[in-house]
C-alpha cells in the first residue's frame, strides 16, 4: 500500500497590550509583526515620530537583547539565532520622556517546522477485519502546546480526499518548546479499503495561519531501462482535490571512461582493537589535470592532490564502526571511483573460564556448566564451542555450540556466559569437558600458543616421580612429562610441610574443566 504524507502547518501571533500615560509617545514596530523560525535570525525596528524635548530613553526589553538609545529616534532589536522560546510574548520596547513612559509588547511568534512526519504500518500486510495500528512520527516540531496530528483517506477511485480523526497531546499543555510525539490510530480495514491511501499531517495551532510557499521540490530518483521510457502520469491528492502532472521520461547511457583504481599495500588488513593500524592507498601514474587521492573514515581522512599515495594511519584503532567503513577514493577530470578497505577488527577476550555449578558430579543428575567469556568483539560475530576430551580413548569431540542472536546487530566488545546442561554417565570418569570462545570472521584467526597455566598439586612423598600431562583440542593432542620432587621439611613442633609446583604449557586456546 503506497503511504503519502502531507505537512499542513497553521501559525499565529500574540496580540500585545499596550501600557501608556496619557502623553505617551507611542512606538512603533517595523515590521509591525514578526513570525520567525526557531533558530533564525530576527530583526525588528522601535521608532518615535519625533525626538522629544529634554532628555528621553528608547530601548527594548527581551532575554536576548536589550539595545537602547537617548539621541535617535530609533532602535533596532537585532539577533543572530533566536532559540529562546520565552520571547514569544516577552520583547517589548519602551520609552521614557520628562512626563511620559510607556511601553508595547511585539506581536512575535516563533514556531519550529518539524524535521520530519514518517507514516508507518505495524502490519506489512493488511486483511479485512483485522485491526491493525498506523503510526505518525512527527519529530523536533515546535511549541509543542499547540501540536496535533490529523489523519485523512484518500480514495483515488472515488476521486475523495477525507479527514477523518485528529490526535491531540492533553500532556503538552504546557510545553512551549519543540517537542517530539508519535500519534497512533487503529484502523479496521475493509473491502472498500483497497487501493486506499492514509495519511497523516501534523499541525501547528496558532492565530496566524502559515503557508509553506510553493516550488518546494521532492526528488525522486527511479531506476530505469531504457525500453521502459515515454510518458508517465503522475496524480497528487489532498483535500483540495487532485492535480495530475505528465512527464515524459528519456534514458540516456553514458559510458563513463576506465576509473583509475586505488590499490591497497597490504590488500587486507586484521587488527587488533586498540592497537595502531596503517594502510597505504596508490594509484599507477600520475592523472593529467587536478585530481584528488584521499581517505574518508572516521578516525582519519588524510588526502593528497600531488602525489600518486597517501597513508591512512592511526595511532590507536578504537572505532568499531571503521570494518566496512574505511575507504579510498579518486576524483580525476573525467572519472571518479572509491574502494572500500577489507579491515577486521576483532577483540581478544580478556579470559574464557569455565565452571561447574555442582562441584562433585553423580551419574544421571543433570549439572550446569558455564562458560564465561570477558571483553570479547565484534559481539555479532563470538559463539562458544563445547567439547569433550577423553584420555583414556584418545578421543577430543565437538559436541555443541552456542550462539547469541541478541548480538546479531552489536559490533563491538561484549562480555557472555554461556550455559551447558550435562547429565553425566558412568563412561564420564575422567573425561574432561571444555569450552573455548570463537570469532566468526572472514578471515582465519589463531590465537598465538604459549599460554601458560600454573596448576598447584597436593601430593604425598610417596607419590613423587615422573608425571604426563596431555592436552587435547581440535587439531589433536601434545604430551609433556614433568618430574615431580617432593621436599618435606620438618620445624620442631610443626607436622611435615609439603610443596610441590608445577607448570604446564598448552597448545590450545581453550579452558579445561
Amino acid at each position: 500500500m503506497a503511504v503519502c504524507v502531507l505537512l499542513s502547518v497553521l501559525f499565529v501571533g500574540l496580540y500585545g497590550q499596550y501600557l501608556c500615560t496619557e502623553s505617551c509617545v507611542k512606538p512603533v514596530f517595523t515590521p509591525e509583526t514578526l513570525m520567525v523560525q526557531f533558530g533564525d535570525p530576527a530583526e525588528v525596528n522601535c521608532s518615535i515620530p519625533n525626538k522629544p524635548d529634554g532628555e528621553f530613553i528608547l530601548g527594548w526589553e527581551s532575554k536576548s537583547s536589550q539595545p537602547s538609545t537617548n539621541t535617535e529616534t530609533s532602535v533596532m532589536w537585532k539577533v543572530d539565532k533566536l532559540v529562546e522560546w520565552e520571547e514569544a510574548g516577552g520583547v517589548r520596547c519602551f520609552f521614557s520622556g520628562k512626563d511620559s513612559q510607556c511601553d508595547t509588547n511585539l506581536n512575535l511568534t516563533i514556531y519550529k517546522e518539524p524535521d520530519s512526519v514518517n507514516l508507518s504500518s505495524v502490519s506489512d500486510v493488511w486483511v479485512e477485519g483485522d485491526q491493525t495500528e498506523l503510526r505518525c512520527e512527527v519529530k523536533n516540531v515546535g511549541p509543542g502546546c499547540n501540536l496535533s496530528v490529523r489523519w485523512s483517506r484518500a480514495d483515488p477511485k472515488q476521486n475523495t480526499f477525507t479527514q477523518f480523526n485528529e490526535t491531540f497531546f492533553p500532556e503538552l499543555k504546557q510545553e512551549m518548546k519543540n517537542v517530539s510525539r508519535t500519534a497512533v490510530l487503529h484502523v479496521t480495514p475493509s473491502r472498500e479499503d483497497d487501493g486506499v491511501q492514509y495519511q497523516c499531517t501534523a499541525v501547528l495551532h496558532l492565530h496566524q495561519t502559515l503557508v509553506f510557499p510553493s516550488g518546494d521540490h521532492h526528488q525522486c530518483t527511479l531506476s530505469i531501462h531504457p525500453e521502459k521510457q515515454g510518458q508517465y502520469t503522475c496524480t497528487a491528492y489532498n483535500h483540495l482535490g487532485k492535480h495530475t502532472k505528465k512527464v515524459r521520461v528519456t534514458v540516456e547511457v553514458k559510458v563513463k571512461e576506465s576509473c583509475v583504481k586505488p590499490v591497497f599495500t597490504p590488500e587486507t588488513l586484521m587488527v587488533q582493537f586498540g592497537d595502531p593500524a596503517e594502510v597505504n592507498c596508490s594509484i599507477p601514474n600520475k592523472p593529467d589535470g587536478e585530481f584528488i587521492l584521499g581517505w574518508k573514515s572516521k578516525s582519519s581522512r588524510p588526502s593528497t592532490n600531488t602525489e600518486t599515495s597517501v597513508m591512512w594511519k592511526v595511532d590507536k584503532l578504537v572505532e568499531w564502526e571503521e570494518a566496512g567503513g574505511v575507504r579510498c577514493f579518486f576524483s580525476g577530470k573525467d572519472s571518479q571511483c572509491d574502494t572500500n578497505l577489507n579491515l577486521t577488527i576483532y577483540k581478544e577476550p580478556d579470559s574464557v573460564n569455565l565452571s561447574s555449578v555442582s562441584d562433585v558430579w553423580v551419574e544421571g543428575d543433570q549439572t550446569e556448566l558455564r562458560c564465561e567469556v570477558k571483553n570479547v568483539g565484534p559481539g555479532c560475530n563470538l559463539s562458544v564451542r563445547w567439547s569433550r576430551a577423553d584420555p583414556k580413548q584418545n578421543t577430543f569431540t565437538q559436541f555443541n555450540e552456542t550462539f547469541f542472536p541478541e548480538l546479531k546487530q552489536e559490533m563491538k566488545n561484549v562480555s557472555r556466559t554461556a550455559v551447558l546442561h550435562v547429565t553425566p554417565s558412568r563412561e564420564d570418569d575422567g573425561v574432561q569437558y571444555q569450552c573455548t570462545a570463537v570469532l566468526h570472521l572472514h578471515q582465519t584467526l589463531v590465537f598465538p600458543s604459549g599460554d601458560h597455566h600454573q596448576c598447584t598439586l597436593s601430593i604425598h612423598p610417596e607419590k613423587q616421580g615422573q608425571y604426563t600431562c596431555t592436552a587435547y583440542n581440535h587439531l589433536g593432542k601434545h604430551t609433556k612429562k614433568v618430574r615431580v620432587t617432593v621436599e618435606v621439611k620438618v620445624k620442631a613442633g610443626q607436622p611435615p610441610l609439603i610443596s610441590v609446583w608445577g607448570v604446564v604449557t598448552l597448545l590450545a586456546v581453550t579452558t579445561m574443566l
